[in-house]
């Protein structure tokens, strides 16, 4: 779920950055600035959702990344 948080984000979008830019010949590292902006909008998302799933106890529970766990909530 992780990954596709960040496969969905500034992975694709660096992606179709370069794709566009070596098809079209648009001037990647001129625009370098306002790339990296919006590199860097793309992955505030990703990160904010994987540092909630990495920390919340309730999803810890609830995709049973430790079964003694949630036999132990759910009992």
């Amino acid at each position: 779920m992780i990954l596709g948080l960040w496969l969905l984000g500034p992975v694709l979008l660096i992606v179709e950055l370069v794709a566009v830019a070596s098809l079209s010949g648009f001037p990647f590292l001129e625009k370098l600035p306002e790339v990296a902006v919006l590199i860097l909008r793309a992955s505030l998302y990703p990160a904010l959702w994987t540092a909630y799933l990495l920390r919340s106890e309730r999803v810890e529970i609830t995709y049973d990344r430790h079964p003694e766990v949630l036999a132990e909530a759910l009992a």
